[in-house]
């Protein structure tokens, strides 16, 4: 897993796919808008991507953080 990006959004790379995901920077991490995430990036945009698929990616970058001194977090 790869999390990079600005103060205001979070590109997650997960199982070869990206998605941009809304946010606001934080103190130690960074907080996303669930309902900003919506698709895959290009070449991926088109593929469904739908509450269990969001689901997993928060519960995988959950797992990811979780011993990491910066955090993200789900609103």
């Amino acid at each position: 897993m790869k999390i990079t990006g600005t103060s205001s959004y979070v590109k997650i790379e997960y199982d070869g796919k990206i998605v941009k995901a809304s946010g606001e920077m934080i103190v130690g991490g960074f907080v996303v808008f669930k309902d900003s995430m919506k698709a895959g990036e290009e070449p991926h945009s088109t593929e469904e991507f739908n509450n269990e698929i969001r689901g997993k990616v928060i519960r995988d970058v959950i797992e990811y953080c979780k011993d990491k001194d910066f955090k993200v977090e789900f609103e």
